[in-house]
């Protein structure tokens, strides 16, 4: 008889889950500074621009409250279906993301340097979820046998 595994929650993924909610508020807050100074300094094409800019500032961190929240859950229950969704709801925050690093109005470096960080903290969480998920896989894979 093989010996069962207990299952135990990330703690990698979970210190990146922590660290990267800090550093979505920080975003937000940065990028909510900067876009006041986009609105004062350079002129816009339309107002209908800026607002739509704005508002996706204003969606971003309610995405990413119910991303880290759900991975955050999966991973301390090592259950899947809340880590697949984690998974799921990281698209729209890349999409969001790659916005602001190349389709907004003016791209200015800080914004460039605000997503790129954004990107990598997305990317190693996905990772850390896709190992999470994996090795819970493995381990109920055990405990059946």
């Amino acid at each position: 008889m093989p010996a069962s595994r207990s299952l135990v929650a990330s703690v990698p993924f979970q210190i990146l889950l922590h660290f990267g909610a800090y550093y979505d508020a920080l975003f937000v807050l940065v990028t909510i500074g900067v876009f006041i100074y986009k609105g004062y300094y350079l002129p816009y094409p339309s107002a209908n621009s800026f607002g739509t800019e704005l508002s996706l500032v204003c969606i971003l961190p309610v995405i990413e409250a119910c991303r880290l929240f759900i991975g955050s859950k999966g991973n301390k229950t090592q259950t899947i279906g809340p880590l697949l969704t984690f998974c799921v709801l990281s698209l729209p925050v890349l999409i969001l993301y790659i916005y602001y690093i190349e389709l907004q109005t003016y791209v200015l470096k800080i914004d460039h340097f605000l997503s790129i960080v954004g990107v990598v903290f997305l990317g190693l969480q996905l990772l850390l979820a896709i190992i999470s998920i994996l090795y819970i896989n493995s381990a109920r894979g055990i405990r059946a046998l």
